[in-house]
């Protein structure tokens, strides 16, 4: 019995504690600090204690930089690179705890975390968060203390410590206010052994200007067209890591405001710059290294455009490896226009043509067609005009034409009538109620036609249609005459009528309207119908003005451009279109583009560059180019050498039989300085190199490292002013090296070990 009185009293004592715990005045969240990768999640927990050091329960709210975090604490990385900051706060008490969070893409990572311990171990040294802090003035600060033991471990620091402060004023729990006076304040925390840490507040004041940046990472290899991010972190005078928006800087491409490095497409090394408005910088190397193609493709491999249609056109070009490398073809084309990015835009005359691709020594021609297409611009309801009797059917005839005025399929077409009902074949049947009614057809594109229909008494089997003409309204609002007065003496009266065919009522014409151009042919067609709607066969006699016309339809357009008549005739019932004959277009002057890749470049002093010019437009002959220019030299071909005079230069392409020429600007920089070497850098033990007839040498180099700073080395092998990478290691102090391959050597004029130190920056050069 009193054992369970006893358990019952212990369980009262523990509530009680956790009742009247303290007031929460530090929270701490654990662990400090971690080393993440983009997109990796990490739980964190937070511990809130009262003054007493007594731990005290709480729901921590939860927020971070560089990444997300929820309300359990869990938190993903982004995908910037940086170092940033996870908080937990005490919403009642403002009290705070925050960790450390390096996301990185490289393997640097934070020491681990310790486990924090109960220890009676004496306290050996004292660490105040934050280290350091800008604050307005009156502004309160809550700084954190670890206590860490002989071996590094971290212990919980004692309860009784001893605050110190240069000004403003501080609790026994670490609270600090800021005083009114502007500058740079201590805190200090001591233990009665005399052990203490240091913070420093900066009142309405920084903690320093940006005194280096780093870019990283320092050196990468690129091939060329390939993309890269780099990031820039900025340090003050205490080293602390301090807010930086970098104005970005490239040679060998171009970088936009986000570090995003995009590569050239001439091999060669150069330098990736982050500056901020007051001329501090940091930089990064970049290799892009020469791609060997062993196979390209252009797609699509063939293509039937209309003309002004465009088609991209794209170059896969495939490396000894089977991937995909980056490159820049040139491309050239015939019956329209390409753009250097592949973009072709076929020209206004149809025929057959071909497109070039060309890269290297590889040259692809692609097969292009320009054919006209089809398309609906008129449709047509007919007749257009149509008297019935109450309940009786007709037959009206649906139609659509295209550009040139031939008949062409109706995919989808709206039919709205009113007086009767109609079907999607054109079957009307009238209704019981007498007066004025129509049909109307219409599709999405906006195209209509509409027809008059009269429903009156009578007898069921009579029918009356317009026999005289039948028009049809179109989008293009032209208008049809009908054939009487001026129109009809045009081709002349016919007294005749034997023959007639008492059996036709009424004809349709199609194409109502036909654009030719002079001596051009158009084929007409007419039908015709009985009273009921249906077709019947007829013998159709045809008429014109300003041309001729066969008995087939055949319509031949005079030499005098005009609007004429076509005139279809069965007995007296007759039907007419209109005809536009046009000037015979004049053929298009050849024009001729001069191009030139790359259009502008930056150079260093005894730098080459290759230029590869184009013409635009159709070719009889192949053109013969001239090059010259300022400030370097440049052969036929289009390779160019940089002189050694910095400034702004031209280099000109003419082909004179053509009479076409361009510019492309040139800017020479001035050739960096070679780095001197640091003495000791390196000591080189063995350096053996044997060369066969054939070119292939054999490479053994040993050797140690001696420098502290050094980050990388690499074994260049320079041909005709390039540098071209043999091999390269990551190396550090103390470590011994050994570098042994084939390699060859055609071209190459020499060998060289160059040392990199963690920014790029070179520190020892070596050749033999």
């Amino acid at each position: 019995m009193s054992k369970k009185y006893l358990l019952c009293f212990v369980v009262s004592l523990f509530a009680t504690h956790l009742l009247f715990a303290g007031k929460i005045i530090v929270v701490e969240v654990s662990p400090a600090k971690i080393n993440l990768k983009p997109g990796q999640k990490y739980s964190f927990v937070a511990h809130a204690f009262d003054a007493q050091g007594n731990e005290v329960f709480f729901k921590p709210e939860w927020q971070a930089s560089g990444g997300k975090i929820n309300q359990d604490g869990v938190f993903i990385a982004g995908g910037n690179s940086g170092i940033f900051e996870v908080i937990a706060s005490h919403a009642e008490t403002g009290a705070h705890g925050s960790a450390s969070v390096m996301i990185d893409f490289r393997s640097t990572q934070f020491p681990k975390q310790q486990v924090v311990v109960t220890s009676k171990v004496k306290v050996q040294s004292l660490r105040l968060t934050p280290g350091s802090i800008s604050v307005k003035p009156r502004q309160k600060v809550q700084f954190i203390v670890q206590a860490f033991d002989n071996r590094g471990k971290s212990i919980k620091p004692p309860k009784r410590l001893i605050w110190k402060v240069s000004s403003g004023s501080i609790t026994p729990s670490g609270l600090y206010q800021a005083g009114g006076r502007a500058g740079v304040q201590n805190v200090q925390v001591r233990t009665y052994d005399g052990i203490y840490a240091n913070a420093q507040v900066y009142v309405n004041t920084a903690p320093g200007r940006i005194s280096r940046i780093e870019v990283s990472p320092s050196l990468v290899n690129l091939k060329p067209g390939d993309q890269y991010r780099f990031f820039a972190t900025a340090y003050n005078n205490a080293g602390k890591i301090v807010a930086l928006s970098p104005r970005w800087k490239a040679t060998g491409g171009n970088i936009d405001s986000n570090g995003m490095f995009y590569a050239g497409s001439i091999p060669g090394t150069y330098i990736v710059e982050a500056r901020n408005n007051r001329g501090t910088s940091g930089t990064a190397t970049i290799n892009i290294n020469r791609t060997y193609i062993s196979d390209v493709e252009v797609l699509p491999k063939s293509a039937v455009l209309s003309p002004g249609q465009t088609q991209q056109f794209t170059l896969r070009a495939y490396g000894r490896d089977g991937k995909l490398v980056n490159v820049y073809p040139s491309w050239s084309a015939t019956g329209g226009v390409i753009q250097p990015n592949g973009v072709y835009q076929a020209g206004n005359i149809t025929g057959d043509y071909k497109l070039n691709a060309t890269v290297e020594n590889f040259s692809l021609n692609v097969q292009i067609k320009i054919r006209h297409q089809k398309r609906l611009v008129r449709i047509e309801i007919a007749p257009s005009y149509v008297k019935l009797s109450p309940g009786q059917t007709f037959q009206f005839n649906i139609n659509g034409y295209d550009q040139y005025g031939k008949t062409v399929p109706l995919r989808k077409i709206n039919i709205n009538s009113t007086g009767g009902r109609i079907n999607s074949k054109g079957l009307y049947v009238a209704g019981q109620r007498s007066g004025n009614f129509s049909v109307e057809i219409s599709t999405p594109q906006g195209l209509k036609s509409v027809t008059n229909i009269e429903i009156g008494g009578g007898s069921q089997n009579t029918v009356s249609a317009n026999t005289t003409d039948n028009t049809a309204t179109n989008n293009n609002n032209q208008k049809q005459n009908n054939m009487s007065g001026g129109v009809e003496g045009e081709f002349g009266e016919e007294a005749d009528t034997a023959d007639e065919n008492p059996a036709i009522k009424w004809l349709t014409v199609s194409p109502q309207f036909a654009p030719t151009s002079v001596g051009k042919q158009v084929q007409f067609q007419a039908k015709g119908y009985d009273a009921s709607g249906k077709e019947v066969d007829c013998d159709i006699k045809w008429r014109c003005t300003g041309g001729k016309i066969s008995s087939d339809g055949i319509f031949i357009a005079g030499n005098k451009p005009g609007k004429y008549k076509v005139q279809a005739r069965v007995g007296k019932v007759k039907m007419q279109a209109n005809v536009v004959v046009k000037a015979a277009p004049k053929a298009p002057k050849k024009q001729h583009r001069l191009v030139v890749i790359p259009p502008k470049v930056v150079l260093k002093a005894g730098q080459r560059c290759t230029f590869n010019a184009q013409i635009r437009g159709d070719l009889k002959k192949a053109p013969k180019l001239q090059w010259s220019a300022s400030g370097g030299k440049v052969n036929n071909n289009g390779d160019f050498v940089a002189g050694n005079e910095p400034g702004k230069y031209t280099i000109t392409v003419e082909e004179k039989s053509l009479g076409i020429k361009t510019e492309v600007p040139v800017v020479i920089e001035k050739a960096p300085e070679p780095p001197k070497s640091v003495p000791g850098a390196l000591h080189i033990t063995r350096w053996y190199v044997k060369t066969s007839k054939s070119g292939l040498a054999s490479i053994h180099i040993e050797g140690k490292m001696l420098l502290d700073d050094a980050r990388m080395l690499k074994l260049l092998l320079h041909r005709r002013g390039d540098e071209e990478l043999v091999y390269q290691l990551f190396i550090k102090k103390n470590q011994r090296f050994s570098i042994q391959g084939n390699y060859y050597v055609a071209g190459g004029t020499k060998l060289e070990i160059v040392l990199y130190d963690s920014d790029g920056k070179v520190l020892h050069r070596e050749s033999k």
